[in-house]
Formats: C-alpha cells, structure tokens, sequence
C-alpha cells in the first residue's frame, strides 16, 4: 500500500489532484466534453454515476435488470439535461448549471456516443485501477479478493454458485466510485443524484446553493432511514482535501469493527441516539447500517470525522418526538428541508423508471412517480427522437415508449382517485 495518511483530521491536500492519485497508484481521468457553464456566474454540477452489476448487450428492455437501469440512467440524463439548458437561459438565476456523467467501461460504448453526440453532456470516466483499489483494499474475505479482478474485468460469468457474492462485489465497489465527485474542482458545488431523483424546482435549488456557498458545510445530505445519510441525493464543495480523504478511507479499508481508515472512528452517536437508531433498524450502530461498506459509510466518515463540516436535515421527519439534536463537533442536524424543496429521491419501488410504476395503491407514490414521468416523457422524446423511428429492438426507443404508457397510466390513476375530474389524458 502508498500510505497516504498523515495527520489524521488535519487534512492539507498540499499537492495538485492528479499527484494525489498518482501516489495511490491510480488514474483520475479528465472531464470530457464542453462545459455549459455560464460565464460569470458561480457554476453547479448535477453528477450522475452509471455502472453495470452484469454485462448486457440491452437490444431489449426485458434483457435483465442492467438494460432498466439503463433506461432509467438515460431518461434522467435526457431529463436534467433538459432542465439545465433551460435554467442556463434564465438571466435571473443567480447560478448557472452543468451536469457530469461518471461512468466506468461497463457502461456501453453506444449509450455514452448518446450522452456525447445527443445529449451534449460531460463524461469522467472511472478507471478500472481505481476500482481495483477500491476493491482489493476492501473485500477482506480471500474469496472476495479473489474474486476482484473478474469482477472489475467482467471476465467471470456470473453463474448460480457466485452470483451473490459477485452481485454484491460489483454494487459496493461502484457506489463507493460516487466520491470521484469530490474531485470535480471546476464547479462551486456538486448536486449528486441517483438515477431515480429529480431535480424539480430549479429556482429553489439556486436559492440553496447561494446559501450552501456561504456556510461552513462543506456536504449537505439527509438523514437515511436506516443509515446516517442517504446517498441518493447530496450537495457537496469539490475538494482536494475530500478527495484525498476519500483514496485514504478506501486505501485503509472497511471493518464493521472501525469503520473507514486507519484507525478507530469515534461513535458519533450518542448513547441515547444510538439506542433509538437501533430500535428503529434493527442494527447495531455506527457500522452496522445500510451501506456502511460504500458510499453512505464514506459519505459519514469523510465529512462527519475527517472533515468535520456535514448538515444533515430532516432530523424531526426521521427521528423526531422529544428527541434534542445531539451535540456533535462538525455535525449539524437540521430540521430543514432544503433538499427536498428542489429535488425528489424515488426511494423504494416502484420508480418511475419501472414497468407500470403506478400500479400501487400509493397515492402520494403514483403523483410522485407522474411528476418525474412528466420530466422523463418530453425530455426523451426530443432527446431520442431519432431513435423513435427504428426498429422495435432499441432501447432507447423502448424506454421511450414505456415511459410514455407509464406516463398515461399515472394520468389516468391520479383521474380515478380524484373522481375522474383528470379524466383528459396527456397526449
């Protein structure tokens, strides 16, 4: 190992990015693309991560779980580009917008010519030496390890014997690939977003970023239902100092025992959280909850431990009762909802990315779900149009399409619990 840790709490990237990396023996790739950044006005990156669990050829969107996910990627990616376009032809915002897709060489060779030639957006590529860093330093089990090279590779089939090992392998090394966001310098902030959550209200969530700019926190996340922090839906300052804390924490590794780096990591919880978190998930705490191994857990330890500059909202919605907000150096809970005032996470299912995501008798889901396919319909339609004119056999033109039955049955659903005043459908 290239032990990168010095000081521990007392970050100092004292040398350029591309240094940092090459003393972990790993490659940062550059963006790619042109920015659409407006000149003069503080810039903020929307940044979306696509990587496959299983290779697919995806001629069909019945081929397996990797081709949904890729409809649902590439919809989202229509959607905010979309989104950014306009918002970047308003003189009245105070900040402008661009948006970055991280991807590694699983994702296909055609859908990223999409992003480049159709959707104009910018690429980072993630490096399959930065993988295997990733992966190596943290399956500890021999099994595992070995398991890593095949698994960044894709040179092993996945059969019945290891396909959840394999699964679960390439999941937890490709989410924790959401900290390369740290390194995106260029841009004031970064709004992180999972393929199923939406940007919504682009005027609040400029009204957001110019009080971000001016706080301390260096992260601003949600308290998870069943982890610290969800990483579905983060807004983050791009630092040397993050992403040196990032290699570092996966350089060390991951026990349950410690959590992330080199030594032991304070129980930030206090006993009387800690104890109410562990009656609500069923988990010992603080390295027990969902995604400890990746990127929640990273998200936790960088900028609750390391750094020390995290928000946290939603504290009344997740925890609530007569609970008092724990007193925690660097650690600000908040009753807020700022994330929520500008985008939508789709936790759960069905999202609306999914075949019939509005068969449930979730109301609240259905007009959620028919918000984002209000988004995803328009966006696709011109984003892929010209793939509406091939064979039935394109993906693109196949999640099109079922975006738009989606669409109509939303529409129709949200008509039938209203009464049938909706009754006009979307056309």
């Amino acid at each position: 190992h290239h032990h990168l840790l010095h000081h521990k709490n007392q970050l100092v990237a004292s040398e350029p990015l591309p240094t940092i990396f090459e003393k972990a023996d790993v490659r940062l790739n550059a963006l790619t693309g042109s920015s659409n950044c407006v000149p003069g006005k503080p810039c903020v990156a929307f940044v979306a991560l696509a990587g496959l669990v299983s290779p697919s050829k995806c001629d069909t969107l019945e081929e397996g779980f990797s081709c949904k996910f890729m409809c649902a990627v590439m919809s989202n990616l229509a959607a905010h580009g979309a989104v950014i376009t306009e918002a970047n032809k308003d003189p009245d915002l105070s900040v402008s917008f661009d948006m970055v897709l991280m991807h590694d060489d699983t994702f296909p060779d055609d859908m990223l010519d999409t992003v480049d030639q159709e959707l104009h957006l910018r690429r980072m590529g993630i490096s399959k030496q930065l993988k295997l860093f990733s992966c190596y330093n943290n399956e500890n089990n021999t099994t595992s390890h070995a398991l890593c090279k095949d698994s960044v590779d894709f040179n092993l089939e996945i059969t019945t014997e290891n396909e959840a090992e394999l699964r679960t392998i390439r999941v937890r090394n490709i989410q924790r690939m959401k900290l390369a966001a740290t390194t995106l310098t260029e841009y004031d902030t970064v709004v992180f977003l999972d393929e199923d959550a939406y940007v919504h209200d682009v005027a609040s969530l400029a009204n957001v970023v110019s009080s971000f700019m001016k706080e301390d926190l260096q992260l601003l996340g949600r308290l998870g239902h069943d982890s610290p922090i969800n990483a579905g839906v983060f807004m983050m300052k791009p630092s040397l100092e993050a992403a040196q804390a990032w290699l570092e924490s996966m350089e060390y590794g991951f026990s349950e025992d410690r959590g992330w780096g080199s030594g032991p990591t304070p129980q930030f919880w206090p006993a009387a959280v800690a104890d109410d978190l562990k009656n609500k998930m069923g988990r010992e705490v603080p390295w027990e909850f969902v995604g400890a191994d990746r990127d929640q857990g990273l998200l936790w330890h960088i900028y609750g431990h390391r750094l020390r500059a995290i928000g946290l909202e939603g504290f009344e919605a997740r925890l609530g009762g007569n609970m008092s907000k724990p007193e925690i150096e660097g650690v600000l809970f908040m009753d807020d909802e700022r994330l929520l005032s500008f985008s939508d996470h789709m936790t759960g299912t069905p999202k609306p990315a999914d075949d019939s995501p509005c068969k449930t008798k979730n109301l609240d889901r259905i007009r959620r779900s028919h918000r984002a396919l209000n988004m995803l319909v328009p966006a696709a339609k011109n984003a892929f149009g010209k793939h509406l004119h091939r064979k039935s056999k394109d993906l693109l033109y196949q999640c099109t399409t079922r975006l738009e039955e989606s669409a109509d049955m939303c529409t129709a659903k949200i008509a039938e619990s209203t009464g049938g005043k909706n009754k006009k459908r979307r056309k």
